[in-house]
């Protein structure tokens, strides 16, 4: 039943946006592109569902909003949210320290309100004092918790091959705390228009080289659909960038002999990705994953893939949504369920960990891990999901 039903609001959606596109909708500069999602993967083998992620508890359920990115040391997990915080908080759920973006700014509570309040997203430790953030509005800059205070390393207005960064989603640290990779979502849309981002499906993202100690910046590498999450890999010599509008990672080399290559690191994902950290051990990585796609239930994406008419819906879907309905449509009609990958550093997966209905999470944007538990972030939820470690 819940599957017709799910096939009969698709068609709705399908029919009611072509209706508005002809008749009432009119966008300009917006030009939607087929995505060429591959046919998604079966769940069987290593992705072969299972109850890893299912219990838990819901830390600070109602009181913390979309707490994306996750930095723990110890007891103490670091996070920004979606109300333009910067919180310190334990690993049982007590809140010790909140620090706002901007202390000016009243009404932080809408995606409309984030050029004000600012949307911290990435979370990095950058030196014994200081944590780093990337803001999807405001930039990049370190935290300092003793003094309470933000200081302003490099800021969106600030263009970079003559385009300011529109849309600062994460970053990390290499040669010991004096450079920083930051993804750049778009040059074309920022934050707010989120949903055009994701329904026009043009290569407008990109890869920033920051110097952490004059501000200077440089664009890395481009192309990309919608780079998010990003991480260091172990050799030192480069870094693996999420793609998650095309539900693949690459690696890309910023030293050695393969320096300025660019390659695929796991592609045709059985979700859309989002953040990717290294595991506690620093010898796997943990990729989170925002929506979840598989050729049992196909993303809604994967239905509006490719042809005239699905560049059309998602179209009207772009002028029409905000970032919260699209969030909304997403967990309607895509996957049930929710998980997260496992891989070795060659971008194999080693292990798939699922709450297959969803009622536990429904969206993974990062993990973070101590002895006993993992730390599930998210974009949009109002809580903090801490899962015991399970074989």
């Amino acid at each position: 039943m819940l599957t017709l039903l799910k096939s009969v609001f698709f068609i709705l959606t399908v029919l009611s946006a072509i209706v508005l596109y002809y008749y009432k909708v009119e966008l300009t500069d917006f030009n939607a592109q087929d995505m060429s999602l591959p046919d998604p993967p079966v769940l069987d083998g290593v992705y072969k569902e299972n109850n890893l992620l299912v219990g838990g508890d819901w830390l600070l359920k109602g009181r913390i909003h979309g707490p994306e990115s996750l930095l723990i040391e110890g007891n103490i997990i670091y996070t920004g949210t979606g109300d333009g915080k910067i919180v310190k908080l334990t690993t049982d759920g007590q809140i010790l320290q909140e620090i706002k973006v901007n202390p000016a700014a009243k009404d932080c509570t809408t995606s409309k309100s984030f050029y004000e309040c600012g949307r911290p997203l990435g979370i990095r430790r950058l030196n014994e004092k200081e944590v780093i953030v990337a803001d999807a509005s405001k930039g990049i800059y370190a935290v300092n918790f003793e003094s309470n205070s933000i200081r302003m390393i490099f800021s969106a207005d600030t263009k970079v091959n003559g385009k300011k960064p529109r849309f600062i989603d994460d970053l990390t640290i290499f040669d010991d705390g004096k450079t920083a990779y930051v993804t750049d979502v778009s040059t074309k849309y920022g934050f707010e228009d989120m949903v055009k981002v994701v329904m026009e499906h043009q290569p407008f993202g990109r890869v920033i080289k920051v110097n952490l100690e004059t501000g200077e910046a440089t664009e890395e590498t481009t192309g990309y659909y919608f780079p998010n999450g990003i991480q260091r890999h172990p050799d030192g010599d480069s870094f693996v960038v999420c793609d998650y509008m095309s539900a693949n990672v690459w690696r890309y080399y910023v030293k050695g002999k393969k320096k300025g290559e660019s390659k695929l690191f796991i592609d045709n994902l059985p979700g859309l990705p989002d953040n990717i950290r290294l595991s506690r051990n620093g010898d796997t990585f943990l990729l989170g994953l925002g929506s979840k796609r598989s050729q049992e239930n196909p993303h809604f994406f994967d239905k509006l893939n490719n042809g005239f008419i699905a560049r059309h819906v998602r179209g009207i879907m772009a002028s029409l949504l905000t970032i919260e309905q699209m969030v909304k449509l997403d967990s309607i009609q895509s996957h049930p369920g929710s998980l997260f990958l496992e891989l070795d550093l060659d971008g194999n997966v080693i292990k798939s960990y699922h709450d297959p209905t969803g009622k536990t999470v429904q969206e993974v944007t990062e993990i973070a891990e101590d002895d006993k538990y993992f730390y599930i972030g998210s974009f949009s939820r109002d809580y903090l999901l801490r899962v015991p470690k399970r074989k």
